[in-house]
């Protein structure tokens, strides 16, 4: 493996993490911990997790939901931590507003961003009334390193945060994590397909992470525009990267994601709820109007 394979693999492995995996994974948590009724006003929720690759460290992240009336808003973001900050210099952002009624979520925009050593990237999507989106993506993607995007494609499309909270739906009446949708983050055009594995017993494999029964999920996404046409040198082309969720409820029905993997060529890498050393199961939801962390910094 050659210097420049290193610096492509790192480059890969947090945006794919963050940007692919992550994102979708805490929307989805965040999609179980909403009410199915009318939205009440103000709320928010956040919390925060580390990135691991084994025992060294990757990255941050902090989530954040919130909703007023028949709106809501979810953001994240991330940066790369510890030693692997050294290496790589990486630091990213997603944010997406939409519309709820009637059990149905339509997105008003999205946008996402990062900053990879130096180098940056922005992303915005707007839907428009017709279900077409007007996205400015700079730097523009350049085709010859990554397939087009069939502009046809991206009409009736939403984006990562939005079609996981339609999960809910599917979670409430069928008590299953499923769902299927054409998403558009602006820079990629895929199907994503989330698939019930059932429920599992988690064991805290770090001081702070969470222990106890949790639901299980997979996320598929095939690919239609918007990826690389040839894999880096490292990376076998049948690696897909698995991508597991585990969602739990932390009191009051109020369910979060606890844990995310990606499969990669070099092992899994691993996202975890920070949780406090005296709560591993216990979270209440604020009162209207008000903020609430989850109180979940790790000592």
């Amino acid at each position: 493996m050659t210097s420049q394979d290193v610096e492509a693999m790192l480059l890969d492995l947090p945006e794919r993490l963050a940007v692919r995996v992550l994102a979708p994974a805490f929307a989805l948590a965040w999609a179980l911990a909403i009410d199915a009724g009318p939205l009440r006003a103000a709320e928010t929720f956040s919390a925060k997790y580390q990135v691991a690759w084994g025992h060294v460290t990757l990255a941050e992240a902090e989530v954040s939901h919130s909703y007023a009336d028949d709106a809501y808003t979810l953001t994240g973001s991330g940066k790369t931590e510890g030693v692997f900050s050294l290496l790589f210099d990486w630091e990213g952002s997603a944010r997406t507003e939409g519309l709820a009624a009637q059990g149905a979520r339509r997105p008003l925009r999205h946008s996402n961003g990062g900053t990879s050593n130096g180098s940056r990237r922005v992303t915005r999507v707007d839907w428009l009334d017709d279900g077409r989106p007007r996205s400015k993506i700079d730097p523009p993607p350049d085709y010859s390193e990554v397939t087009p995007v069939p502009p046809e494609s991206t009409i009736g499309t939403t984006d990562p945060f939005t079609v996981l909270l339609q999960v809910l739906d599917t979670l409430k009446t069928e008590g299953r994590c499923e769902a299927e949708a054409k998403v558009w983050d602006g820079r990629r055009r895929y199907d994503l397909v989330v698939r019930h594995l059932g429920t599992e017993e988690l064991a805290a494999d770090r001081p702070w992470a969470y222990a106890g029964p949790s639901i299980k999920c997979a996320l598929e996404v095939e690919r239609i525009g918007g990826f690389r046409i040839k894999p880096p040198s490292w990376k076998p082309e049948d690696d897909t990267g698995e991508r597991t969720i585990w969602a739990a409820d932390l009191g009051d029905g109020l369910f979060v994601p606890v844990r995310a993997e990606l499969g990669t060529a070099f092992g899994t890498v691993v996202g975890r709820l920070k949780m406090p050393e005296d709560q591993t199961a216990e979270a209440k939801k604020p009162a209207p109007a008000q903020q609430r962390p989850l109180r979940t910094n790790a000592r």
